[in-house]
């Protein structure tokens, strides 16, 4: 069995629950925590940043980085990249030398964490309860919901933000927000049981990166309405999703206002691709059968060790950060006046 050393600055337990047996195993690989400097272990895993202190005894061409956030949320610098042999990208890395792979970043899921539970939240949801929940879910609640923050840190939550305003305009009652600056939930859970429809919005439109924003309600039962990036039909089946293109706003409402008049989940092909996306995301496109496929074929036989552990330092900070800061409400400015003058449609 291939054993990967996963070292994140999240919480280790936090992907556990996404393995078939919450143990880190799948098919032929076994996640450990990252703590050590890898002896035992035949590959490193860093998902976004690694904690603090990380030393390691594998070589490059055994390291393997994830960068789930896009250029225009996060900066990763090359340096940092440049300490692994394999990077996984929604976004282009110029001058790497490695082998990047062009790929959704396998982000972890929000859905069933149980992190409100000891409030009387929804419980914590092991693999085999996620994958028992039945689609579609029973719309007790209401009718359709979101989830999404207030954040503007770049154009396209400026634009998600003009959107959901819209949406709201026209749907009135019948959407339910939740989310930092709206109705807050601990556990995603809160935000999607109980709804037949999900407008899903992501932080960006490049493609490949969809994220936990598309998987959650994958996960709950309900018919994901998705403002994203291009291509998610290479990754799941398009009877059980619409797609909106919110650069062309009066389109997107007209999109998502006939998606909820029509109520496609009423037909049973639909249901069917509902499942089968949901079967899709659980066996094939999370962090487990990710890494399963990456590894197999790659580095066999056991490591070469290093004679003397390496640093594994973090991203370091983004140049002119200070000032960045200090120009973000004119940004924020511009992006609305870009918005307002050149996506109208």
């Amino acid at each position: 069995m291939t054993v990967i050393q996963l070292a994140t600055a999240q919480s280790f337990d936090f992907l556990l629950r996404q393995s078939r047996e919450g143990d880190g195993r799948w098919g032929d690989i076994h996640l450990v925590p990252g703590n050590g400097t890898g002896e035992g272990a035949d590959w490193l895993v860093v998902y976004d940043q690694p904690p603090r202190g990380l030393l390691t005894l594998l070589p490059r061409e055994r390291r393997i980085v994830f960068l789930p956030e896009p250029v225009s949320i996060k900066h990763y610098d090359p340096a940092f990249i440049s300490q692994f042999g394999i990077a996984v990208t929604s976004s282009p890395l110029p001058g790497f030398d490695g082998e990047a792979l062009h790929m959704q970043p396998s982000s972890p899921w929000f859905y069933g964490t149980g992190l409100g539970a000891s409030a009387g939240g929804p419980p914590r949801l092991g693999f085999a309860e996620l994958a028992a929940r039945p689609v579609p879910c029973e719309p007790v609640r209401g009718l359709i919901s979101a989830v999404c923050s207030t954040k503007a840190l770049n154009r396209n939550q400026v634009r998600r933000l003009r959107f959901l305003r819209r949406a709201k305009a026209a749907l009135g009652e019948r959407l339910d927000i939740y989310g930092r600056g709206f109705r807050e939930v601990a556990d995603k859970a809160e935000g999607l049981d109980g709804y037949r429809y999900h407008l899903v919005l992501e932080n960006n439109l490049d493609p490949h990166c969809w994220t936990e924003k598309l998987a959650d309600p994958l996960l709950a039962g309900a018919y994901p309405i998705v403002a994203g990036g291009p291509g998610l039909e290479r990754y799941f089946d398009p009877l059980g999703f619409t797609a909106l293109d919110i650069t062309r706003p009066e389109t997107a409402l007209k999109t998502l206002l006939a998606v909820v008049e029509d109520d496609p989940v009423s037909r049973p092909e639909v249901q069917a691709a509902m499942r089968e996306n949901r079967r899709r995301l659980m066996e094939e496109h999370q962090v487990f059968p990710v890494l399963e496929r990456l590894v197999k074929g790659r580095g066999e036989g056991a490591p070469a060790l290093l004679a003397e552990a390496q640093a594994i330092r973090p991203p370091a900070r983004a140049p002119y950060r200070r000032l960045t800061q200090a120009l973000r409400p004119l940004r924020r400015v511009a992006d609305r006046l870009h918005l307002a003058l050149f996506e109208r449609g």
